[in-house]
């Protein structure tokens, strides 16, 4: 596993449009994700599963908002855009300029800072020994101020 992050005193935001593009691993067990945290609320723009789920998520104060969305493409065969607009009032989340999911803002009023990572979790599938050595790549990183 691995986590690449931002030391929120050199970046973090409060809301925006963030996106990258990613090609998730091509083993099930891994969970792929782009996401941010801090002052208590995380938002997961993607935690990306082999072969085609796509889950977004909100979490605050204990609850956590969940949706899924079943992709009609392999997301380890390219790379794809996952993104976030991120507004007082709503989180927008995006595949491939597509909406996919929104949610109300209820706790997120603060800046956050980006997180990249992969995790070995078996609730991303049984975990096969293809998993050893293979990555999750970022093509790039977009993060803009909109507010």
């Amino acid at each position: 596993t691995a986590s690449v992050w931002v030391k929120p005193e050199h970046f973090s935001q409060y809301g925006g449009y963030w996106q990258a593009s990613i090609k998730i691993n091509h083993a099930k067990g891994i969970n792929n994700a782009f996401w941010m945290i801090g002052n208590g609320s995380e938002i997961d723009i993607v935690e990306g599963h082999y072969q085609n789920s796509v889950h977004t998520n909100y979490h605050f104060e204990g609850i956590q908002y969940s949706e899924n969305y079943s992709s009609p493409f392999d997301l380890s065969e390219d790379f794809h855009i996952y993104g976030l607009e991120w507004t007082e009032d709503e989180l927008i989340y995006y595949f491939d300029g597509k909406e996919i999911s929104r949610k109300q803002n209820i706790d997120a009023h603060t800046p956050l800072y980006p997180i990249f990572s992969t995790a070995v979790i078996n609730w991303a599938g049984k975990i096969p020994d293809s998993a050893n050595g293979s990555t999750m790549d970022v093509e790039w990183v977009r993060i803009y101020n909109i507010l």
